[in-house]
């Protein structure tokens, strides 16, 4: 991956293929076979610094699953709790910086896998939406528009 906009952040880490990265762009080819205590290093000692350095305000995860042990395609040798554990240092970064509320997150993740696995469980731990917060105006003419421009 490469990205040539000052603006964005790009970090990967997989395995060998990827060249370091320039500007800002940062790939980390990790060997072939780390565990979960390098992974957790690699998040530690670079990628927690590379994201405080440039002062994120969002952040994206694209995660690969095949750098589990029983998936011979990623070659790597992470275990659940490794991705646990990686997991928790992205949602440290993103408290911090993007002030994200995390019940709400959460909450909204959860439910959208349950709907992706069948179930129509539904949760919401706040509740109604308080009666003093007032819909926006605006919103027909902004979909009207979008729709005129792209033939909706």
């Amino acid at each position: 991956m490469l990205i040539l906009e000052e603006t964005v952040l790009a970090l990967t880490c997989a395995v060998w293929s990827m060249v370091p990265g320039v500007g800002t762009t940062m790939n980390m080819p990790l060997p072939g076979g780390c565990r979960d205590s390098e992974y957790e290093r690699v998040f530690i000692e670079l990628i927690v610094p590379a994201v405080w350095r440039y002062s994120l305000e969002l952040i994206l995860v694209s995660a690969g699953y095949d750098g589990h042990w029983v998936d011979d395609i990623g070659h790597m040798r992470l275990m659940l709790e490794g991705y646990i554990r990686i997991s928790w240092v992205i949602d440290d970064l993103a408290c911090e910086l993007c002030g994200y509320n995390l019940i709400v997150l959460s909450a909204a993740i959860n439910n959208t896998f349950m709907i992706w696995l069948g179930e129509n469980l539904f949760d919401d731990p706040l509740e109604l939406l308080p009666h003093d917060i007032k819909s926006r105006e605006g919103i027909d003419d902004l979909i009207s528009a979008v729709k005129n421009q792209h033939g909706l």
